[in-house]
C-alpha cells in the first residue's frame, strides 16, 4: 500500500479554484484543478484520471508547490524555450516566393536544388511541402498527355462528342 501524500499547503482551496477559473492557458489550469482537488481532499488516484494524467505529473507540480508557491507552479511552460530552427531568414523567404510565383519550379525537388544553390540552405522536400501549402502555392502543372493523342478528338468528346452518334441511332 502506497503512502498517503502529505502536503505543507499554503493556501485554501478557493484560492486554486480561482486560478483553475481564469486561467487561459489549459495546460496551467489543469495544475491549478489537481491542486485544487488535492487541497479538497481527493485522492491521487481519482485526481490524476479527472484530470488526465500521470500521477508522476501530478507529484512533481506538489513538488513545485511545495518549493515555489503559486508563482513556481504558473511560471513552468512546457519546452525548451528555445524557438524552433527556422530554414530561411524574412529576406531569404521573400525570394523563394517571388521565385515560385514567377513559376520558376515545376516539382518540389526543383525548389529543394533552387534553395540550395540560390540562397544557401538545404530544405527537405517535407518541410518545403509544408510551406507551400500554408502561402497557398498548389501544383498548377497540367498533366502530361500522351504523344499519340489526339486532340482535336478530345475536344470533341469535351463538347458532347460522344452523345451525337447516340442519339441519331435513337
Amino acid at each position: 500500500m502506497a503512502r498517503p501524500l502529505k502536503i505543507a499547503w499554503k493556501h485554501p482551496a478557493e484560492v486554486f479554484y480561482q486560478l483553475y477559473k481564469q486561467e487561459v492557458d489549459a495546460r496551467i489550469a489543469k495544475r491549478w484543478q489537481a491542486l485544487w482537488m488535492l487541497r479538497r481532499g481527493e485522492r491521487l488516484k481519482r485526481v490524476k484520471e479527472l484530470v488526465g494524467v500521470a500521477h508522476v505529473t501530478v507529484q512533481r507540480w506538489v513538488r513545485w508547490y511545495e518549493a515555489g508557491g503559486l508563482e513556481e507552479v504558473g511560471r513552468h511552460r512546457l519546452g525548451s524555450g528555445v524557438r524552433p530552427y527556422e530554414a530561411w531568414t524574412p529576406a531569404q523567404e521573400q525570394r523563394l516566393r517571388e521565385a515560385v510565383s514567377e513559376g520558376r519550379f515545376r516539382t518540389i525537388g526543383e525548389a529543394m536544388a533552387w534553395c540550395e544553390k540560390e540562397l544557401g540552405v538545404a530544405v527537405s522536400y517535407k518541410k518545403l511541402y509544408y510551406w507551400f501549402r500554408r502561402w497557398g502555392y498548389r501544383k498548377k502543372v497540367p498533366w502530361p498527355m500522351a504523344e499519340k493523342a489526339d486532340v482535336q478528338t478530345q475536344e470533341g468528346w469535351k463538347k458532347g462528342g460522344y452523345w451525337q452518334p447516340c442519339r441519331r441511332r435513337g
